[in-house]
């Protein structure tokens, strides 16, 4: 009798033809009883245990650890946990803590335990019971093939019988059956369970529908109604067909041809030219260089690599694709790029769904589609049909085309696009869309980006930095805050940017920017710069023809050498048309308008607005009392509202109308011609003449008109020749300056006096001494008879 004990390392330890105790202790360790009533512990580590001859006692210890009868010169019977028999195994206690066991090359029975186990038969005619656990269980090998029951008991079980006419159960759980060569039986039992065919050396043929198998290592197979999943061959063509069930079918290699039949089926080819049909039910299809037919149901294709078919049938189909490189794929079109090259997609999908990480070009067809994108740069065209675009992660294009679609941006910076035959009316902002193709769409919030169609549209962006593309027609262009871009396009459109830094560009027609933000803006066409307010830091084009100010701030707005329409709206705006024929509105406030060269219309609207011709380099004449100005800027200007008129650095003829007037002549000989109402006169440097046609020019008391910078010595004249100075008398008198001194009751004497820091000139025209009308001039100004024209 001898004890042996190994180390903590790997040992192969041998007894002798005696009683032998043999510890393995720590390590992977080989006991090998030999003859002899013989004690095996394994002990720590995954042990193997052979007691040989003898009735013995096995214990496994911690670790995966087997029983090995490889050696026995007949067959046994051996369960874990019980008293084998038969060879090596006679009278031999079999430890519930060993896993394993590895019968004989002879007959054997061998019957696990509730733990995990693995059961190795050998050649022989084998039984083996997995009983509890996921067990793995092997019959068969070249030396002979056996004819072997297998029973995988409960949990999820391996099986694999070898040659031979053997008998496969699976048993509870989801369990996996190889017959391989010979006419097997293969029963699944409870769980979802699957047949494998992987290395038949010759094509098989199952199907779970008809409960028929041939060829191969199917030949005269009987296969359960409870099999659920077949795994064909590896290399040869299989015909696979399902059940009602939902199956999971795998051709692997081969040119293989699989059918889901009903249920909710997962078919992959594999490999190889395959033809997979999906059947009734929501299936999934897989497959390389294949023909996918999703037949009935709601099924999903991928078709992987190769040049493949394929078609969804009845339900809404979906194909998918991931490969390495992106894909252009039009639903009844051929795929281009990737896994799409050289795919036939039938018009009978619905859904497409693109690669991750990669550029997709995804059309839709005249149905309701569901196309995403998913990583990478997608372009995605629903085309007609309620669509749902969603482009994932990336930059994308998003076109739905007609029909009430869904467009989902997805992560990165995506764009909305629209086409059609009429113009949309698209906001990010409410996340609303009206009008032509956007009729109906309801717009993500994860949307940046909106192309215009060609006809006449209202894009409106988020608080995001948006670019907004009109296109052709008249279009409106609402940036709100945000940096945003807005390119107008083709015709005459209005471009909003709101808050934010924003380039405007209005491309070709007569295009439009406003400001409609919480204080004033400086826009200028000229030097394309702008500030203040909504203006700060944007990028003008040299594109706008048109600005319109902010409702109550006070803006100056400036155009460009083009035919401008300048707006003030609110407040109190300075409008510099600058050369060309422009229109400038004042609006409400008191407003400076200033033509510059060209035809202007000025339209100074509410409040006392001013026409300024203070540029102009040559003199000017104009009349608000016609409404129309020539020489110099205003040669061919039309004036509407004005109050006020400021001349140029020439000679100006400067006439108002029967409001109060504020009249500036500015350098030059000028003429002044206040006509009606309480005006003010202020000739400026040079000889100016102020004119008085009629008594009615000037009242009499305070509304009288006011001179402010006579000067005698410059030249200035007071005019008083076209104002008949004797009402009494036939004929068109002169009047009779007469100085300081008092009337005398002649019609038609003119005199002055000082009234304070003033100078006030009295004319009386009927000889009643009363004066019939005053004329202020500011200061102390001692008159003289050559001061007038009489």
């Amino acid at each position: 009798m001898a004890v042996i004990n190994g180390g903590a390392g790997a040992d192969i330890l041998d007894g002798t033809a005696n009683n032998d105790t043999i510890s393995g202790l720590g390590g992977n360790d080989i006991l090998n009883g030999l003859a002899g009533v013989d004690t095996l512990n394994g002990g720590d580590g995954n042990d193997t245990l052979r007691g040989g001859l003898g009735a013995d006692v096995l214990s496994g210890g911690a670790g995966i650890d087997s029983a090995d009868y490889d050696a026995s010169g007949a067959g046994v019977t051996v369960t874990i946990g019980g008293i084998g028999s038969g060879g090596d195994a006679q009278g031999d206690k079999v430890g519930a803590d060993i896993e394993n066991i590895t019968g004989s090359a002879f007959d054997d029975t061998l019957t696990g335990s509730a733990a995990a186990n693995r059961l190795v038969g050998g050649a022989g005619n084998n039984t083996l019971y997995g009983l509890d656990g996921d067990d793995v269980l092997i019959s068969g090998d070249a030396s002979g093939p056996g004819n072997d029951l297998l029973d995988g008991g409960a949990g999820n079980d391996s099986l694999t019988a070898g040659a031979g006419t053997d008998i496969l159960r699976g048993g509870d759980g989801d369990d996996i059956l190889r017959g391989d060569a010979g006419a097997d039986t293969l029963s699944g039992g409870a769980g979802i369970d699957q047949i494998t065919y992987f290395f038949s050396t010759a094509g098989v043929s199952i199907n779970l529908t008809a409960l028929t198998a041939s060829g191969g290592d199917a030949q005269g197979d009987v296969v359960g109604n409870d099999i659920e999943n077949i795994e064909g061959s590896n290399g040869f063509a299989d015909t696979l067909v399902g059940s009602a069930a939902a199956n999971a079918i795998l051709g692997r290699g081969g040119a293989d041809t699989i059918d889901g039949m009903g249920g909710n089926d997962n078919l992959d080819g594999g490999a190889g030219d395959d033809v997979l049909r999906g059947g009734a039910g929501n299936d999934v299809l897989y497959g390389g260089a294949t023909t996918l037919d999703g037949v009935s149901g709601n099924d999903t294709l991928e078709g992987g690599a190769g040049a493949d078919s394929l078609r969804g049938g009845a339900g809404v189909d979906t194909i998918v694709y991931n490969g390495p490189a992106g894909v252009t794929v039009t639903i009844g079109g051929t795929g281009i790029g990737g896994d799409a090259q050289g795919d036939t997609i039938n018009i009978d999908i619905e859904n497409i769904q693109g690669t991750t990480g990669f550029n997709d070009v995804l059309t839709g067809s005249q149905f309701g589609n569901a196309l995403s994108g998913n990583g990478g740069n997608d372009t995605l065209n629903g085309l007609a049909g309620n669509d749902t675009l969603d482009g994932g992660a990336g930059n994308d294009v998003l076109n739905g085309g007609a029909g009430a679609d869904a467009l989902i941006g997805g992560a990165g910076t995506d764009t909305i696009v629209y086409g059609g035959s009429a113009g949309v009316t698209v906001d990010l902002t409410a996340l609303a869309a009206a009008g032509g193709e956007a009729e109906g769409d309801t717009v993500g919030n994860d949307i940046e980006n909106i192309q215009g169609t060609a006809f006449a549209d209202t894009l409106t962006g988020s608080a995001a930095a948006n670019v907004l593309n009109g296109g052709a027609g008249a279009d409106v262009l609402n940036g709100q805050a945000g940096n945003d871009t807005l390119s107008g396009g083709d015709g005459d459109d209005f471009l909003n940017g709101g808050a934010g830094a924003d380039h405007l560009n209005g491309g070709a027609g007569i295009d439009t920017i406003n400001y409609d933000g919480p204080a004033g803006v400086t826009v200028n066409l000229t030097t394309l710069t702008a500030s203040g307010g909504d203006a700060q830091g944007d990028v003008i084009g040299n594109d706008i023809e048109n600005i319109v100010g902010t409702v109550a701030f006070n803006d100056t707005l400036t155009g460009s050498a083009a035919a401008n329409v300048l707006s003030g709206y609110g407040g109190g705006d300075t409008l510099n048309g600058m050369a060309g024929n422009d229109t400038l509105n004042g609006m409400d406030g008191n407003d400076v308008l200033r033509g510059g060269a060209g035809a202007d219309v000025l339209d100074g609207g509410a409040g006392t607005d001013t026409a300024s011709y203070f540029e102009s380099s040559t003199g000017i004449s104009v009349s608000l009392a016609t409404g129309k100005g020539s020489g110099g800027d205003a040669q061919g200007d039309t004036l509407i509202g004005i109050e006020n008129l400021s001349g140029s650095q020439g000679n100006d003829g400067l006439e108002g109308n029967a409001g109060n007037n504020v009249l500036q002549g500015w350098n030059g000989n000028d003429a002044l011609v206040g006509g009606a109402g309480k005006d003010t006169l202020t000739g400026g440097a040079g000889a100016d003449r102020f004119y008085f046609t009629a008594v009615t020019d000037s009242v009499v008391g305070a509304n009288a008109d006011r001179i402010t910078d006579f000067t005698r010595s410059q030249g200035d004249r007071i005019d008083l020749h076209l104002m008949d100075a004797n009402t009494v008398a036939a004929g068109d008198q002169a009047f009779t300056f007469i100085g300081t001194g008092l009337y005398t009751g002649v019609a038609g004497q003119l005199r002055y006096a000082f009234n304070g820091a003033d100078t006030t000139i009295a004319g009386d025209l009927n000889g009643d001494k009363v004066s019939d009308f005053h004329i202020t001039l500011t200061g102390n100004i001692a008159l003289q008879a050559a001061d007038f024209v009489l």
